[in-house]
């Protein structure tokens, strides 16, 4: 791994889509849906996905309420 970057849960490609995403305003279930149609996930696992994406910016300050 490369030193002095912080990992997060979900793997980088469905983060970076989310985040590119949250430049318009989305629904927790408009982000899940997007998930399940671009990377061929459950719908469970789209949303959980989508809550640990928006938890880990909120704790960093990154997401507008």
């Amino acid at each position: 791994g490369v030193t002095g970057v912080q990992t997060c849960a979900l793997p980088i490609y469905p983060a970076v889509y989310l985040w590119e995403l949250l430049s318009e305003e989305h629904s927790l279930e408009e982000l899940s849906f997007a998930l399940v149609e671009r990377f061929n996930v459950s719908p469970e696992i789209a949303s959980e996905d989508v809550q640990i994406f928006l938890n880990e910016i909120s704790k960093l300050e990154l997401l507008e309420q």
